[in-house]
């Protein structure tokens, strides 16, 4: 048996920092973003979630076992859970994500998790770019990183991407 694959990169001299999440499996992977959401959260921070509905799920599973009510978060504004294809359809013209309608798209719901921050940093986890990579649009992807690094040069927020890391990924959370 193969042992999991999970390596986090953090970009040291960003402030705040924007995180890549390497994985294999759902599991680490629900863990990892659950780690990275809990921890603000638990300050009382907002955080914004731009996931596949399956991963959206098993995201609010793992925040309720942890003691959190992603209930109450989501309709206090202090997590926004919205869906990542359609989000990412919504920016890309063609093959490639158009910067105009990129922040057109994901400004309006940074912002609206900017008005419950109170002054707490922001904790934005995203997996467009991975749709758009394990899709087979790897210049898509790395346009589309580019245009979230300048839009944390606008906005302050620490972001977590996250990116599978083989081939014969399997989704438990079908």
């Amino acid at each position: 048996m193969t042992p999991e694959f999970s390596n986090t990169v953090k970009c040291p001299d960003d402030e705040p920092p924007h995180v890549v999440q390497f994985y294999e499996s759902e599991d680490l992977l629900a863990g990892a973003v659950v780690d990275f959401l809990s921890d603000g959260l638990a300050a009382d921070a907002p955080a914004v979630v731009i996931a596949t509905e399956a991963h959206r799920r098993a995201f609010i599973e793992q925040l309720t076992m942890r003691g959190f009510d992603p209930g109450r978060r989501i309709a206090d504004d202090r997590l926004i859970m919205i869906d990542a294809q359609e989000t990412l359809d919504r920016f890309m013209v063609g093959a490639a994500p158009d910067w105009q309608r990129f922040t057109g798209t994901v400004t309006p719901v940074i912002e609206r998790a900017s008005a419950q921050a109170g002054g707490r940093a922001i904790r934005a986890y995203g997996e467009m770019v991975d749709l758009l990579w394990r899709g087979g649009n790897r210049s898509g992807a790395v346009a589309l990183e580019e245009m979230w690094n300048e839009l944390r040069n606008m906005r302050s927020f620490s972001l977590l991407c996250s990116y599978v890391v083989s081939n014969s990924h399997s989704n438990s959370y079908k």
